[in-house]
């Protein structure tokens, strides 16, 4: 692919003024010691560079594993634009750009996880319905994070369904589990009667991480002959609190 941009936009007018940060999702698909710089990374405001920042191929840890880079800005007024230049390094690996999130948030659209039932449902958003998904099964798992430091957490899950107020069956099952062991960390039913209209909505499920550990989000399908259609768009998940280290002993 020739030199240019990854992305541009959003245009942001509605960001308050001070200081933020953005994080772009990035992956690449095979490791290596050069410091050759993939992409640049730029934040930019009525069309000028407020803060550029080199991403080489070396600070890449784990193949086929999005990673967070992160930019500090100031917002005065105008139109913001996020901007990924990919800048055709000889011999380099394919780069994946999954996210761009504001502040602080992990995002992970729904379509960029795994799956065990459905299919895309526009671009990012996968969904599940009982005429062509014929029996249980995990409409999302993962990413099998370890980017989420030590902490008190909240995953939030957009969802929405075609059919909102037949019944109050149980739909689905939204847990956070870790990854290594299969521990389910933290889980809540999700009942159709919970959902008010036909549009997303979100459903928010806490729980508390610990440095170093890999975890899934994860949503359990349960299929009826009458289940509505479900479709997950994403699942955010923010930090609520972080935990304070140990005292020496």
């Amino acid at each position: 692919t020739p030199a240019g941009m990854m992305q541009y936009g959003p245009y942001l007018t509605s960001l308050p003024a001070g200081g933020h940060t953005v994080h772009f999702r990035l992956a690449v698909n095979t490791l290596n010691t050069s410091a050759s710089n993939l992409v640049s990374l730029i934040v930019a405001q009525n069309g000028t560079p407020l803060i550029r920042a080199n991403v080489p191929w070396n600070v890449f840890t784990r193949a086929n594993q999005p990673q967070d880079f992160s930019l500090a800005f100031t917002n005065t007024d105008g139109a913001l634009e996020f901007l990924v230049h990919w800048n055709q390094t000889p011999g380099g690996p394919t780069l994946t750009l999954s996210d761009m999130t504001i502040d602080g948030a992990h995002n992970w659209v729904a379509a960029n996880v795994a799956h065990d039932i459905g299919r895309l449902d526009g671009l990012d958003t996968w969904e599940a319905d009982p005429i062509r998904d014929r029996a249980s099964g995990y409409l999302t798992k993962g990413p099998g994070t370890d980017e989420l430091g030590s902490g008190e957490y909240a995953a939030n899950f957009e969802l929405k369904v075609d059919n909102f107020n037949r019944d109050k069956s149980e739909l689905a099952v939204l847990s956070v589990v870790e990854s290594a062991t299969g521990k389910v960390i933290a889980s809540r039913s999700l009942g159709r009667n919970e959902f008010t209209n036909s549009l997303y909505q979100t459903f928010t499920l806490n729980f508390k991480a610990d440095t170093g550990k890999r975890y899934d989000f994860r949503i359990w399908w349960q299929y009826s002959p009458d289940a509505p259609r479900l479709t997950q768009r994403s699942v955010v998940v923010q930090l609520k609190q972080a935990s304070s280290p140990s005292p020496a002993i």
